[in-house]
């Protein structure tokens, strides 16, 4: 029986536990909510009527699979899950009374995206340091029902998560325990209404749900509101414009009511800070956490790239707020700061609909002036501020590659097919960068490494031509977005900055677990320690995994590379 493919709003009861804490029992949401990824080619099974765990229909490799389920979730930040299960039904009792050993782990994201038909995407997702082994019991009749053991500690460190808000959604995922493998199988009912059931008690003294919510950019009214913590009787506020709230920053002390209205009113377009500690009956004060708003400007407002800002692509997309009663926008833009103050005709690119504009084809390292004027009603112009930004100098950003020979990813940066080494660019199959695991624009590079064998590194390389100078303009840093697995192999993260002259400097990770990092992080390098090379003649730049002066045996995964570039 397939699905409907319709969305439709998931089955949720809310309930009081007494006066301390709530639970909340979620059914899947729509029918592309739990889904099936095959473990031999990471194909997915989106339209299933029921869920089988670990295997498909025999105890084989090429039937394997990994389960995942996704739920929208109204638990508030902050809040203190106590207990949480995951409820199936049984659906046919497929080798129900041979053993099945799960791991069950979360998707380490604050608001996970719904499933897709793309390749690997249960598994390619980044995953919760926290699992929980389940030894599910028997299942020898249909409708029978079946519980986990408690993955609170899995729901915790997602809701930890800054970004995370009541309301968002999170992903767990069921695979076969490889420390104890499975014998048989269990099938679950699937599709909405009826498929798996999220169990999660909560406890959260502190307040939550604010209103507006944290990060609301353009708030007009000065009223402030918010959910109680669950022994609040009394609320203090706290406002300001820096996140370190101190007590001169107490707006109204001990309220008997959430909601609070500010009478002095907000500065249009300030950043402002706000908490509320809640008092209970015996007077223990818990201490909320701190939210943020921008209020509502008169003038164009919260640029994007942000002012004085150092690290901006070459082809950058500007977008700003819009100011009060705006009917259009006239943007000006140039490397001159009297031209674009004055509105200089070369700096003119006329009246935009939209808060929004593409550019193309800057100067690197380069400082660019911009404004917007906004345009209101009988022809009114209120001027914008100036703000600027400076571009930096691309190494890769990894946009320009296709899978039409020639341009190929494999074919620009040299792997261990050419340098022998345990490394591999790219994707088996087209497309052959990464269109899904992705920092910036489109596409990212997929790099493997594999140190079980000699030489045991895994390094690749990008020939640069001509050779790029890296001393101008005050360049201070080489600046490089990386991602692993956590199922990652050991091996240290390295670059290798070489000249015209062959002379090279190596940089290391100073995190020995950078490979198992599976969200996005930063890696910033200073020219100035790599001594040795001639930064003035870049000619090529290596990305590795191991130790190419002391190679030892190690592990293997794949990591992903995104927006290589030098900054000021």
């Amino acid at each position: 029986m397939c699905k409907s493919f319709a969305f439709l709003l998931g089955l949720l009861a809310l309930t009081s536990t007494a006066v301390l804490g709530f639970s909340y029992d979620i059914r899947v949401a729509g029918d592309l909510d739990d889904v099936e990824e095959y473990v031999s080619d990471h194909r997915m099974y989106l339209d299933s009527s029921d869920l089988e765990m670990p295997y498909e229909d025999s105890i084989a490799a090429s039937d394997e699979q990994v389960i995942g389920v996704r739920w929208a979730v109204p638990v508030p930040k902050g809040a203190q899950i106590t207990k949480a299960y995951v409820e199936f039904q049984c659906d046919e009792t497929k080798s129900g009374t041979l053993a099945v050993n799960l791991i069950i782990q979360g998707q380490l994201a604050p608001n996970a995206a719904a499933f897709t038909s793309a390749t690997a995407d249960v598994t390619s997702r980044p995953t919760t340091t926290a699992q929980v082994k389940w030894a599910v019991e028997n299942w020898t009749a249909s409708g029978q029902k079946s519980q986990t053991p408690d993955i609170s500690a899995i729901l915790q460190e997602i809701i930890d998560q800054p970004g995370w808000v009541g309301g968002n959604a999170l992903v767990l995922t069921f695979s076969d325990d490889k420390s104890n493998p499975s014998k048989g199988i269990r099938g679950a009912v699937a599709r909405q209404g009826s498929g798996p059931l999220l169990h999660i008690e909560v406890f959260n003294a502190a307040a939550n749900t604010p209103s507006p919510a944290d990060g609301t950019v353009g708030v007009f009214m000065p009223l402030l509101s918010w959910s109680k913590g669950d022994t609040g009787i009394l609320h203090s506020v706290y406002l300001g414009k820096t996140p370190e709230l101190t007590q001169a920053d107490l707006v109204s002390p001990n309220l008997p009511v959430t909601m609070y209205y500010h009478v002095a009113g907000l500065e249009p377009g300030a950043t402002y800070y706000w908490r509320v500690d809640e008092a209970d009956v015996a007077g223990a004060v818990t201490t909320g956490p701190v939210w943020s708003f921008v209020a509502q400007d008169v003038k164009a407002y919260y640029p994007t790239p942000m002012n004085n800002a150092v690290d901006v692509s070459v082809a950058p997309t500007l977008t700003w707020q819009p100011g009060q009663g705006v009917i259009k926008h006239h943007l000006y833009i140039g490397a001159s700061l009297d031209n674009v103050t004055a509105g200089a005709a070369a700096t003119d690119k006329g009246e935009l609909d939209a808060t929004t504009f593409a550019l193309t084809g800057l100067d690197s390292v380069t400082a660019y002036y911009w404004r917007v004027d906004e345009l209101g009603a009988g022809g009114a112009v209120k001027t914008g501020p100036v703000w600027t930004f400076t571009t930096c100098l691309p190494v890769d950003d990894f946009e320009s590659y296709t899978d039409d020979e020639g341009s190929r990813i494999y074919e620009i940066w040299v792997d261990g097919w050419t340098n022998n080494t345990g490394s591999t660019v790219g994707n088996t199959n087209a497309p052959f960068a990464e269109r899904t695991i992705v920092h910036n624009g489109k596409q990212s590079m997929p790099m493997d490494y594999n140190n079980v064998k000699t030489p045991f590194y895994s390094e690749v390389y990008l020939e640069l031509s001509p050779v790029q100078n890296w001393t101008a303009n005050e360049l201070a840093n080489l600046i490089l977005d990386f991602r692993g697995r956590a199922t990652n192999g050991d091996g240290a993260l390295y670059v290798v900055v070489e000249d015209s002259s062959n002379k090279s400097a190596v940089a290391v990770n100073e995190n020995a677990a950078a490979v198992k990092a599976t969200t996005w992080k930063e890696w910033k390098i200073p020219l100035s320690s790599l001594t040795g090379v001639n930064l003035a003649k870049v000619k090529r730049l290596y990305i590795g995994v191991g130790d190419r002066a002391n190679p030892a045996a190690g592990g293997a995964g794949r990591l992903y590379i995104d927006d290589i570039r030098v900054t000021k």
